[in-house]
This record gives structure tokens, sequence and C-alpha cells, in this order.
């Protein structure tokens, strides 16, 4: 046999392996779906990230690994956050005095995984084993963690990875719980502030490895006066006809998921990530590729794309967090810097 036909013969085999390893992991996934991901199917992912993280961490770790906690000049405390009960809108007082009851009737903090309906479960930490992992986060890496809640992420990430945090967030107890129980064994800092009004310039551009907004961006309204779906896209206002930022102008916009997503992107370094997880939750009412329209994010990065400064990915969220088939339909926003 002559070296090209060996040739031929070997990239043909290796296709019918790839192909056959395809398909098998094709026909699992399919056995798998009908029933749903189970909580003990998270537990034993869960076990094997962290273990995969632990491993990396211990080979990667190195005397010159910087181990400082972050100290980012963040802005005063409650910068932003409504005082006296005084609201810009009826949606937004509905947000924080949902997360506020979270927070400090149920405390949640010391009680769950963090501030989310019933206190979430294995899949919080799930969540962030899996993006820390794919991302590739590194002992000494910094992270931007908007909505940072009780401040668990930065105590995950430095266990598993080795990675130092600043984490941002507008109830004043979970920040209080971070600080006092976080702070002490984590190379981490917390910022109590609004994140849709106070992200700017005292967090410096490429600054962090990743930015993570894990069921934060939903809260926020999607455009100057677009919250919701459907016929009134502004709750309570009693208007209909409410207009859209034109796609070009769309990252200028006030306290909306797109601006802070840019904030979010313009603080993370070359070949870095941003992630903005948990999109289309509640049955997508607050989705802005609904609300606004499905170009949303596009025309939100619309210089950059231009530029090619970005690789913009969404991605379902069912089987790399394990979803349940009975909830929503989630999707992951994943930014790349490319320059």
């Amino acid at each position: 046999m002559r070296h090209g036909e060996l040739a031929v013969l070997l990239s043909a085999l290796v296709t019918a392996s790839q192909d056959f390893v395809g398909k098998q992991l094709g026909e699992a996934l399919k056995a798998l779906r009908p029933r749903g991901y189970e909580e003990t199917d998270r537990e034993a992912f869960l076990v094997s990230q962290v273990s995969l993280a632990r491993q990396r961490r211990q080979l990667l770790e190195s005397p010159d690994t910087p181990r400082a906690a972050p100290s980012f000049l963040c802005p005063a405390p409650g910068a932003g956050v409504p005082e006296g009960g005084v609201y810009e809108t009826e949606i937004e007082k509905w947000h924080f005095q949902r997360h506020q009851m979270w927070a400090e009737d149920q405390d949640l903090c010391h009680r769950s995984f963090g501030l989310w309906t019933r206190g979430g479960s294995l899949s919080c930490p799930l969540r962030y084993a899996v993006i820390g992992n794919f991302v590739g986060l590194a002992p000494g890496d910094l992270v931007l963690d908007i909505g940072s809640g009780c401040g668990h992420m930065g105590a995950w990430f430095h266990d598993w990875f080795g990675a130092r945090t600043i984490g941002l967030d507008f109830q004043p107890a979970a920040v209080a719980f971070a600080q006092k129980y976080v702070v002490p064994v984590a190379p981490t800092q917390f910022c109590w502030m609004d994140v849709a009004s106070q992200l700017g310039d005292w967090l410096p551009n490429r600054s962090v490895k990743l930015a993570t907004a894990i069921s934060v961006l939903q809260y926020l309204r999607s455009d100057a006066e677009r919250w919701e779906a459907g016929p009134e896209p502004w709750p309570s206002s009693g208007v209909r006809n409410v207009s859209r930022t034109p796609c070009q102008k769309l990252s200028r916009t006030r306290k909306t998921q797109c601006r802070v997503a840019w904030e979010m992107f313009r603080a993370t370094a070359l070949g870095g990530y941003t992630w903005v997880a948990h999109n289309s939750v509640y049955q997508g009412k607050w989705d802005p590729k609904l609300t606004w329209g499905k170009r949303y994010w596009n025309c939100c990065f619309h210089e950059e794309l231009k530029r090619q400064e970005i690789r913009i990915s969404e991605v379902s969220e069912l089987d790399i967090f394990m979803s349940g088939l009975t909830w929503d339909p989630t999707y992951s926003l994943i930014l790349r810097r490319l320059a």
C-alpha cells in the first residue's frame, strides 16, 4: 500500500470512529431527555466537575500565583440603591423587595445556596463549576460576579479554582453576610450597590478573566421603556405603544440588560469571557429577545462585532447545566473577547 493510500485509509477510519462516537453520545442524550435530569444526576456531575477543577488548581498553582484579594475602588456603600422605599418603577420595587425577603425574612444566606426561589438547589454550585471549567479558570484569575448575593460563588471559585472574586449586589444583608463569612476565607471583595446604574469607570477596562451574571440580568429592563413581553411592555404603566431604541444606540441605554452586559464585557480581558446565564426564565417574559427583538444581543454589541472584538454565543442550558424538563427552557449568553 502506497503512502497516499494509507493516509486516505487512516483518515477514513478516524472519520468513521468520530461518527460512531458522536452517534453513541447522541443516542445516550436522547435516552436521558425523556425522563429529564434528576438531582442525583446533578449531584454526580457536580462531584466530577469540582474534582476536575481542584486537580487543575493543584497542577497550575505556583509560588507566583496572585493571592491578594481584589481592591477595586467601588462606589460609596449603597450607591444607586433606592432609599426610603422610593423606587423608579413598580417592577423595580417588586424585584428589590422579593430579594430582600429572601435575604432577611427567609435568611437564605445561612440556610441555602443563596438568594434563589426556595434557596436554589445543587443546580446553583453546578452552574458555577461548569462555567469555571468551561472558561479554564486558573489560580489567581480575577472574576467579576454581578448579583453576587451571599458570596457563595466567591468561596467556591477560590476553593475549586484558586480564583479571586469581586462581587456586587444590591441587598445589604447579603453583602454583609459575604463580608463576614466569605472574605476571611477567600481572596474576595464585596460591594453594596445597584449594578444597573453604578457600573462604570471605577471598574477598569479588561481587568477580569471572567464576568458572570447568573439569574440576574432578567430582572432589569431590556430597553429604556420596555420590560415584559406582551401588550403592555412597561408593567403597571397603562402604556401599550412603547418605542424601541435603535439597534446601534442600544448599548448606551440606561439601567438595561444590554448596558450591564456591555459594562461586563468592557471589563473582560483579552481571551476572557462574559457569561450571562438563566435567560428566558419565567416563561421568557423578561427575555429581551421577546421584549425587544431577536437581534437584541447582536445590536447590544453592534460596534464590537463590527470591530471583530467579540464572539457571541447563545447556548441552551438543558444539557450543560442538566436542567429539569419541567424547568423553563433557559439559555446562556456567552461572550468571548477576541481583541
